[in-house]
């Protein structure tokens, strides 16, 4: 038999792998060195769990991978197995030792490779927030403004992941919903185990229940920068005068605290209006970060509307300031942009995606940039948009004219989301779908992805307010509302929140591929409990938060608001995979940053000085060299210190199952000779 030999995770290591089965060979081809690690201190004629099985399994090269995995496939069509056959073993010859490994999770690996998603199990649903920060203070006057505030209520959450630890993430939300718009303030929930535990700030020195002038705020958005800032940006605004502003915020702690708000435009007139912002941290340079929203003006006279452009700044120097609002695009009358949004693609090309009513109707549009917002090209029509609104019998304020986008940061493939009745003759609202795959230039066909099921009265079929998200590995997930589940009890509106699955090997333009919906609701809520918005119907949010993070970079984290009670008329939850499922593994440049942040340069560079517990964040993709390089160059010492930590501890027997040492060629060659003189070299099937 043929075997593959490649570089374990010292210099003077390596590993061959032998697939064997009763019935054939198959060959294992592979060049050297390649990214994959087998741990070196696997023990020999040891018996191990599924989940150190898997672990160990996903940690090998994809280039060896792909090359017998589909000839395992296809020889299993050909022939048909005894009827009392030994098991497939996978063997781990580690140089002297030997470690006999069972090969049950080949069927799940192949999967991966070949297209198919497997079944998520998802964790338990956490209600990340309850009662108002608020409840205690009336700084706002709330009986002097107007509507009816609903206390306790937190409704249209964002969300956003730490590049560096999938388990970091950091959301924003509305706290005290008014019936007329806004709320007191927003809240921001901070998350580092993967989203069981939170921290609950509130957002200083926008609104007067925390030391602001404005009475009310509203659309929060977060996002995180590769240098580990985060932006926060939202809409504060006064009840019954003009005063409002489009603020931004920065945290560098992770968003346990934020400094104070930059204005990135305020005004103080009659006869304009701003709305719908949201704040993207450039993911190809921290200093830069974008700033988009629609701006609509008013005859100052007749305030008859004249229109309704998207307007933009950024920050060129990792927000320390901000240039001066300009028009992105739709200076044009009796036209509007809304739901601006911008994305980043893996080459550095901006698409700000929008809403665009014009008398002839309402299109899907995007504009480009390719050089850091300075020019944007003209608009790109992505779809039609026709929502039907949705009805049932009662209305429902929804995402309707709030795209949502993800990109694949593999290979820039862009994926918009939206709400549109063209699935049911305009009868009601499904999630409709477009994709391109040349940087938004084109656009794919739109198709229905929800899968609500169609054989229900059609007032039960309406899909709304969905989001999107790209993990790691290319797999794409959107979530949404619907009303599918029957009313067991009088009155009320059950409503459940879903998600659903396309592997991004396949063809995701084809509805068939969009599969393994599952409820990430526990329970119906009654969505007639919510917060009202004064003439359009009951409210949980234009938006919620999908990303891809929480225990690993290639699983999804949702961030949603569902009805509890009269007394709590809708909080923020939160679900993502169960981490037995999950199955994270740290990456070498998420531990050394971890290791480098926590030593100071006093420190005496040796392995003794991390200690046991130092903190093993989860896997990062794609691996961040840029970092490490930086890292190295400015002191080596560190880094030498904890890839020589990383490289002994292997898979401490604590948690074996959770930590694969993933080295890269790119590192071992750049990194590992450092400490011996001696470094892998050479290839070659043996």
């Amino acid at each position: 038999m043929e075997s593959a030999r490649f570089y374990g995770p010292t210099p003077r290591s390596s590993v061959k792998i032998l697939l064997h089965d009763p019935l054939r060979t198959v060959k294992i081809r592979g060049r050297t060195p390649c990214p994959g690690m087998v741990p070196s201190c696997l023990g020999a004629s040891q018996t191990y769990p599924q989940s150190e099985v898997d672990a160990v399994t996903r940690s090998l090269s994809p280039c060896l991978l792909v090359d017998w995995l589909p000839r395992i496939r296809n020889q299993s069509r050909v022939r048909r197995r005894p009827a009392a056959p030994r098991p497939s073993q996978l063997r781990l010859d580690l140089l002297e030792e030997r470690t006999l490994l069972r090969a049950s999770t080949l069927t799940s690996l192949a999967d991966n490779l070949l297209g198919v998603t497997p079944l998520t199990k998802f964790g338990p649903l956490v209600q990340v927030s309850s009662t108002s920060l608020f409840a205690d203070t009336n700084a706002d006057n709330v009986h002097g403004q107007s509507g009816t505030n609903y206390l306790n209520s937190e409704v249209e959450p964002s969300m956003t992941v730490d590049p560096a630890n999938p388990k970091h993430l950091v959301g924003a939300w509305q706290q005290d919903r008014w019936s007329t718009g806004g709320a007191r303030d927003l809240v921001t929930g901070v998350t580092y185990d993967g989203g069981m535990t939170w921290t609950l700030v509130a957002v200083p020195g926008a609104t007067l229940v925390a030391g602001g002038t404005y009475q009310r705020a509203s659309d929060a958005w977060v996002s995180f920068a590769t240098d580990g800032t985060v932006y926060l940006s939202l809409y504060a605004f006064d009840d019954k005068d003009y005063n409002q502003a489009m603020l931004v915020y920065r945290s560098y702690d992770g968003g346990l605290t934020w400094g104070p708000p930059t204005a990135v435009i305020a005004d103080n007139v009659s006869n304009v209006t701003d709305d719908k912002e949201s704040v993207t941290a450039d993911p190809t340079n921290p200093q830069f970060a974008y700033y988009t929203w629609d701006r609509l003006y008013f005859d100052p006279v007749t305030f008859n509307f004249i229109d309704g452009p998207a307007y933009f700044s950024r920050t060129t120097d990792g927000g320390q300031t901000w240039e001066s609002p300009r028009v992105l695009y739709g200076d044009i009358p009796n036209t509007q942009t809304i739901g601006n949004q911008i994305v980043v693609t893996p080459d550095g090309t901006l698409l700000d995606i929008f809403t665009f009513f014009n008398p002839s109707g309402t299109k899907l549009e995007v504009v480009r940039s390719t050089d850091h917002g300075a020019t944007w090209t003209s608009p790109i029509t992505v779809a039609t948009e026709s929502p039907a609104g949705v009805f049932n019998p009662t209305t429902v304020r929804t995402g309707t004219y709030s795209p949502a986008i993800a990109v694949d940061h593999r290979d820039g493939t862009l994926y918009v989301t939206w709400e549109d009745g063209r699935f049911s003759g305009f009868g009601f609202d499904s999630v409709a779908l477009s994709i391109s795959k040349d940087a938004g230039l084109t656009w794919s066909t739109p198709i229905q992805v929800n899968k609500t099921p169609t054989n229900l009265p059609r007032a039960r079929q309406e899909a709304f307010t969905p989001s999107a998200a790209v993990a790691a590995n290319g797999n794409v997930a959107i979530t949404y509302f619907d009303f599918r589940n029957p009313n067991n009890q009088p009155g009320g509106l059950p409503t459940d929140y879903w998600i659903v699955f396309g592997h991004g090997n396949q063809d995701l333009t084809n509805p068939a591929n969009w599969v393994n919906e599952q409820r990430l609701t526990t329970a119906s809520f009654n969505m007639e409990l919510a917060p009202v918005s004064l003439g359009r119907g009951y409210f949980v949010g234009d938006y919620m938060a999908l990303t891809a993070g929480g225990e690993n970079a290639n699983s999804f984290s949702a961030l949603f608001a569902q009805t509890v009670s009269a007394a709590d008329p809708s909080s923020i939850f939160f679900r993502d995979p169960s981490p037995d499922d999950a199955g994270s593994a740290p990456r070498l440049d998420a531990f050394v940053a971890s290791v480098v942040t926590r030593t100071s340069p006093q420190r005496t560079a040796s392995e003794e000085a991390i200690p046991a517990t130092a903190h093993w964040p989860s896997q990062v993709q794609p691996l961040d060299t840029a970092r490490l390089d930086q890292y190295f160059a400015a002191d080596p010492a560190p880094v030498q210190m904890a890839v020589r930590t990383y490289v002994a501890r292997g898979l401490p027997g604590s948690r074996p199952s959770t930590l694969v040492p993933e080295l890269s060629s790119a590192i071992i060659n750049r990194i590992v000779p450092h400490l011996t003189q001696d470094s892998p070299s050479g290839s070659a099937d043996e």
